[in-house]
């Protein structure tokens, strides 16, 4: 099963950075990307699975097998398109899953090869820099050689190992919210 390998970290001076990017690197596009987070009848608050739209029109699902190795982010992920992302959401919420909360990004999308790179804008957290390889396989080998990959880039692009970071967004966001004592502010409502 395919392996996302995906390291993110702070950035300090976009200007420098983007300028790096559009020099070494294709731009493929802007985006921006709007994900809710669904918890299931029996997880409480913990999410499960994301509903993503990036266009008007359909939206993609996806459930993450999530764990940290060497500061990255090691995903299996299962996904699908719905082509109606009202209905899929009412079908969701109408069998006990709950909105979590939500996650909005804005950036850039480059490519070096097989590589993605995205300059973005979390709201509510700040800029990260995201670099990302998908390998086709659970291979050990293959694992560390794209770690090595995405590392060598971002050490590349002046980003020191300081500025890296293994929490996952959600994880942010809910440390955020809960910190700032308004617990329901980046919750959508519940029906």
């Amino acid at each position: 099963m395919p392996v996302e390998v995906e390291l993110k970290a702070w950035v300090k001076d976009r200007s420098s950075l983007e300028k790096k990017l559009k020099e070494r690197f294709d731009f493929k596009k802007t985006y921006i990307k709007k994900d809710i987070y669904y918890s299931t009848p029996h997880s409480g608050l913990k999410e499960r699975f994301r509903l993503r739209q990036e266009e008007e029109g359909e939206a993609l699902v996806t459930i993450k097998k999530k764990k940290i190795v060497k500061k990255t982010e090691q995903n299996i992920e299962i996904e699908f398109r719905v082509s109606d992302p009202q209905a899929f959401e009412q079908f969701v919420l109408d069998i006990g899953c709950r909105k979590v909360i939500k996650k909005v990004k804005r950036g850039d999308l480059y490519t070096a090869g097989e590589i993605n790179i995205e300059l973005t804008m979390v709201e509510d957290l700040g800029e990260f820099i995201e670099i990302e390889k998908i390998v086709e396989s659970e291979d050990s080998n293959l694992l560390e050689q794209a770690r090595e990959e995405i590392n060598y880039i971002l050490h590349s692009l002046g980003v020191s190992p300081d500025q890296i970071e293994e929490r996952y967004y959600v994880d942010m966001l809910k440390e955020k919210i809960f910190r700032e004592g308004r617990p329901s502010a980046k919750y959508p409502e519940h029906p």
